[in-house]
């Protein structure tokens, strides 16, 4: 059965790895990879204290398949991401964690506005989105990633 667990110190491992795979960096926007350490202080300055940003790591029995963040820009929208390892991919399990994720989010406020963004160079998450019910709402933006511009689709969530 997959859950959604809170981050703690037992999975800084799996989120160093999932920083670290070079081509799930590049997909997810990770411009640079953090150490161990890195990721346990930033995790231990957030322990305890209210902050927009709400990370999970995906478990499913003994397998942690990648983690889903939300972040709520405020009470009206949220901004989602899944990043599933390479080896657990195309099992089910982003679609399950992000099922879980809306839903927990529109039990908390029923008029949320989930959101996504996606860059226009990763069509196989464009696809896992529209999938699940998110559609592109037309705005664009361009950011600069490791020096290059890169474009990134806002998507909605309108299951």
């Amino acid at each position: 059965m997959t859950k959604l667990v809170p981050v703690e110190e037992m999975y800084f491992t799996d989120l160093f790895e999932l920083e670290h795979d070079e081509e799930t960096a590049y997909l997810s926007g990770c411009e640079t990879p953090r150490t161990r350490e890195e990721i346990a202080q930033a995790y231990e300055a957030r322990r305890g204290k209210s902050t927009p940003l709400a990370v999970y790591m995906i478990v499913d029995d003994d397998i942690v398949a990648g983690k889903i963040e939300c972040y709520r820009l405020d009470e009206t929208t949220a901004y989602v991401g899944v990043v599933i390892k390479p080896a657990h991919r195309r099992n089910g399990y982003a679609k399950k964690a992000l099922g879980l994720l809306c839903k927990a989010e529109r039990e908390r406020s029923a008029g949320v506005r989930l959101k996504a963004e996606i860059y226009a160079d990763n069509p196989g998450s464009m696809q896992f989105f529209e999938a699940c019910g998110f559609h592109r709402t037309g705005t664009v933006t361009e950011e600069i990633f490791r020096g290059q511009p890169r474009m990134l689709y806002e998507y909605e969530y309108r299951g």
